[in-house]
């Protein structure tokens, strides 16, 4: 996504930009200085990455519209949605290792997406879904507006949802979870769990077909990533 064109476009029009930046993290990504007015994230997933707490932040850009902030300070002081002081122990603990982890998910991700179009056919996956390839309809946009290209591969297998689930139940290195942006790899299939209150033509019309599976690639040797997932393909 172009977050410049965003961000003009909600001027023009008076609106509030916001972007949900969890799956960049601010190492990767920083929409503020793109002209965005509102990021948030899952302080859940890449800020901590190590699953053991729930957190959010939004950041609002000195330009937002107009008592934006005292609008979102007045919601969580009546919701009451403050971290316990544990928590914001643990999520400082983790940003000190932010860059040193990023890095190791932007290069597994990488090496693991190139891998796996360079055996497409043989590995039976009829398409990619990542940014850092060359190929990939927004890969200009995110190479101009990133650090990194993150480290969430989707792809699509032969076969459906059979398929897809024998893939899954075939790795052992990559976790069958939901969450994302630990330093564990996880494997997942959106259609049967994170995405399944959806109606099935509605998935299938936004691109959730039966054989998307999704990875968050995490910090493991990255050898040993794709030999299990060469292995869980193969099959």
């Amino acid at each position: 996504v172009d977050l410049e064109k965003i961000a003009v476009l909600s001027k023009s029009t008076n609106a509030i930009s916001v972007c949900d930046n969890t799956f960049a993290s601010p190492y990767c990504q920083r929409p503020l200085e793109h002209g965005i007015d509102i990021v948030v994230h899952s302080a859940t997933k890449f800020l901590n990455g190590h699953s053991d707490l729930l957190a959010g932040v939004a950041a609002i850009s000195g330009y937002a519209p107009e008592g934006v902030v005292d609008q979102l300070r007045f919601l969580q002081n009546a919701l009451g949605s403050v971290l316990s002081p544990n928590d914001c122990a643990i999520l400082l603990r983790s940003l000190k290792t932010l860059p040193v982890r990023m890095e190791r998910h932007f290069h597994n991700a990488e090496c693991i997406a190139n891998f796996l179009f360079e055996n497409q056919s043989r590995l039976g996956i009829e398409s990619i879904n990542y940014p850092g390839l060359k190929d990939h309809p927004g890969h200009e946009i995110a190479k101009s507006q990133m650090h990194g290209y993150g480290s969430i591969i989707t792809i699509v297998v032969d076969g459906g949802l059979k398929r897809a689930d024998a893939v899954l139940q075939r790795c052992s290195l990559f976790h069958f979870a939901v969450s994302l942006g630990g330093v564990e790899s996880l494997i997942q299939h959106p259609s049967s769990m994170t995405h399944a209150a959806i109606p099935r033509k509605r998935r299938e019309e936004i691109g959730l077909v039966d054989g998307l599976i999704r990875l968050s690639v995490g910090i493991e040797s990255m050898d040993d990533l794709i030999v299990d997932l060469e292995q869980a393909l193969q099959y």
